[in-house]
């Protein structure tokens, strides 16, 4: 819902330039299409259970890690889930950080049970799979912060 928001306020703020470019709105323009890119890149956090493997999604990088090697998934005293590895690495998981709403209802217990029983029926898995660490993939977000990254440069460029 916020994404349309900061959208909508984007393109509204662009459209008041009909007379021409100014500095103001499109540095408007230019926090707008920014909240939008970071909103974005903090909702796709996931966790996706895929092909013998579970894929945590962060904003900044995704691990894929083969569900035989996952030893132990577990949450923080303040409720953020982590899985840890059988090499000793704990992968945190943005997409179930322990915030307000998840110690209402619980979603990283749910999150922990569902990795649990999908790691415990694909564990015996034959599937020739290393752990990878890549950079997150969010082209919306990505195209917005180029937007963003364009109208401050233009801002900047016109000054007033």
């Amino acid at each position: 819902m916020s994404t349309l928001a900061f959208g909508l306020a984007a393109l509204g703020v662009g459209s008041s330039m009909a007379d021409g470019l100014q500095s103001g709105p499109l540095t408007g323009v230019a926090v707008a299409l920014g909240v939008v890119a970071l909103v974005r890149r903090i909702w796709g956090s996931k966790i996706i259970l895929d092909k013998s493997t579970v894929a945590v999604v962060n904003p900044i990088f995704t691990y894929v890690i083969p569900a035989r090697d996952v030893l132990k998934v577990e949450t923080s005293s303040g409720g953020s889930l982590s899985i840890q590895t059988i090499h000793g690495d704990l992968i945190p998981s943005a997409g179930f950080a322990g915030s307000l709403i998840d110690h209402m209802v619980g979603s990283a217990i749910r999150a922990i049970d569902q990795v649990d029983e999908y790691v415990a029926a694909t564990r015996h898995s034959k599937a020739n799979l290393i752990a990878t660490k890549r950079v997150s993939t969010s082209w919306f977000a990505d195209i917005c912060a180029v937007g963003a990254v364009v109208c401050a440069i233009a801002a900047l460029a016109i000054g007033d």
